[in-house]
């Protein structure tokens, strides 16, 4: 199977790298966040130097603010890290997928609360400590880690 085929499996409707058409409006979505943002696609995808060498990228325009910036296909979900060794490890981001715009009502709810931040999971874990709620503890730790994963992805 190519890499124009391949399709993300956190979501049904999930975009293909065959799928991003110039002029096509997408959403970038975020499984524990929610939208990362909303975008015009502007040129047919494209191989360019990432930092860890070449990849594959598409150039946006944000429909919020009107800025184009080439964006790297892997950090949105639309194909896969591919890796350089003899014996390959390809991988999905695990958070992220790109969505047709027109597919908005099939989004799921964000796994983090939009006015959830760092500093609030921080004193909920803290809290849960001092209290002994282990269970409560431990979803607030694991949704601390998709939390700062989804960060280090948007870098």
């Amino acid at each position: 199977m190519s890499l124009a085929n391949e399709k993300n499996p956190l979501h049904a409707s999930a975009l293909r790298l065959r799928d991003l058409t110039v002029g096509r409006h997408i959403i970038a979505f975020n499984i524990d966040l929610g939208i990362m943002g909303e975008y015009i696609v502007m040129s047919r995808p494209f191989v360019g130097d990432g930092m860890f060498g070449r990849t594959t990228m598409v150039s946006l325009r944000n429909t919020q603010t009107g800025l184009a910036d080439s964006h790297y296909t892997e950090d949105l979900g639309v194909t896969m890290y591919l890796s350089d060794d003899e014996q390959p490890n390809n991988y999905w981001n695990s958070v992220n997928f790109t969505i047709d715009h027109r597919k908005r009502h099939l989004l799921p709810k964000p796994l983090i609360d939009s006015g959830t931040g760092i500093d609030d999971l921080e004193t909920r874990i803290l809290r849960r400590i001092l209290t002994d709620s282990s269970e409560e503890y431990a979803a607030d730790v694991e949704a601390m880690d998709r939390l700062w994963r989804a960060l280090e992805a948007m870098e």
